[in-house]
């Protein structure tokens, strides 16, 4: 028996994977490597989950009392809404979506209101402006770019 360097007609039916393809990394990003999530991003998105939910527990308190500090009766439902929009984006954000980035930036500068607003929107603004912040959301969409179909 001779052995001839033909293909094996059985192999071209299942070719084998190209050599430099990997599989996409699925969110949430790793702690490590090039695309860590840096600490600025998690502390920032931190600071939005919170705005979010005392928005939308002092909203609550506010629907259950009979006189209430706000005039128009729209008033909580709209900021229970906006408190979820912050819940929802910060979670997006901090899987790197830049679109969620600039969302929040903006409902945090429309919601520049009070002092405790400030306290937790100031910080978190602050935080996702960083170099560090930037740098990795650029990577993250470069990444994404990447293993797109």
């Amino acid at each position: 028996m001779t052995m001839t360097n033909a293909p094996d007609p059985a192999d071209e039916h299942h070719p084998p994977p190209p050599a430099q393809w990997t599989p996409p990394p699925t969110a949430p990003w790793p702690d490590t490597g090039p695309l860590a999530r840096p600490r600025t991003i998690k502390i920032a998105s931190i600071l939005w989950i919170c705005l979010g939910v005392i928005l939308i527990l002092g909203m609550l308190a506010q629907l259950g009392q009979p006189y209430s500090v706000t005039l128009n009766p729209l008033v909580p439902p709209i900021l229970i809404g906006v408190g979820i929009a912050f819940i929802v984006l910060a979670t997006r954000m901090r899987a790197g979506s830049t679109g969620a980035r600039t969302a929040l930036t903006v409902l945090g500068a429309i919601l520049l209101l009070g002092l405790w607003t400030a306290l937790l929107i100031i910080p978190a603004m602050a935080l996702q402006a960083r170099p560090s912040s930037r740098a990795w959301f650029h990577a993250v969409n470069q990444h994404r770019q990447t293993y797109r179909p």
